[in-house]
């Protein structure tokens, strides 16, 4: 496996912040069959990530959807309060469009239309669920609660089929994961997402790139019926609890 040089790390009080490299996906081989069991598999699938409080960079992306479209270079800001900002900048640099996201909540403000009233919105954008927004910038996998109404189940080619019933929604949504091996352990690779709820809607999620110290994809894209978002990291640095 070819790998770039190690993460550089530097500690600042209670915190550590991190300057992270990634692995080559290119020499990543897919996990057909495993010895790992369901639950030794969901914790692979759950733990890129973890741990981490905030991630900024520059990021280039590709967006299609009824609430933003575009393809664009940008500054990121999330943290693991489920606050999100994409600073879209115009070519001298300013402020183009400004994006954030607060826990479910989203704004959109294009300062080259000045006459332009802000566009808002909840829940979700493009069909993707912004609940997920604010982690998947952190690097983190979208996963179900671990609570007693999970199951975990292993299908016929390796994947894993978490099924989880969200009392709340009264919803039973179906999380199914595959794997690409990264030096000897499971790495996810795709994620499918339905729900069963009476808007019913699927997602799928491919992430590629996994960074050595924290296993976060570096490129990751959400795809829905209503929408499409392609994220890939230029620079990325993290602060760690």
């Amino acid at each position: 496996m070819i790998m770039r040089p190690p993460a550089r790390i530097f500690h600042f009080g209670f915190f550590s912040l991190v300057i992270l490299q990634s692995f080559s996906c290119a020499t990543l081989a897919t996990l057909k069959k495993s010895q790992h069991t369901a639950a030794e598999l969901f914790e692979y699938a759950c733990s890129p990530g973890q741990g981490v409080r905030t991630a900024s960079g520059r990021i280039a992306a590709k967006v299609s959807s009824s609430e933003f479209s575009g393809q664009f270079l940008a500054h990121v800001l999330a943290d693991s309060d489920g606050h999100l900002k994409l600073d879209v900048a115009n070519p001298l640099g300013g402020t183009q469009v400004l994006i954030q996201v607060n826990q479910g909540n989203y704004e959109i403000l294009n300062y080259a239309d000045r006459d332009q009233v802000p566009q808002i919105g909840r829940d979700y954008w493009g069909g993707i669920p912004l609940k997920w927004a604010s982690s998947l910038f952190l690097g983190r996998i979208p996963c179900p609660p671990s609570d007693a109404s999970l199951r975990l189940d292993l299908g016929t080619e390796g994947e894993l089929i978490a099924t989880w019933f969200d009392s709340n929604e009264n919803d039973r949504q179906r999380f199914i994961y595959r794997f690409k091996q990264l030096k000897q352990i499971p790495w996810p690779s795709s994620l499918r997402w339905t729900r069963d709820a009476k808007n019913s809607s699927q997602i799928d999620f491919e992430f590629e790139s996994p960074e050595e110290t924290t296993r976060s994809p570096e490129k990751w894209e959400a795809r829905s019926p209503q929408g499409q978002v392609k994220v890939k990291w230029r620079t990325r640095e993290i602060t760690r609890d």
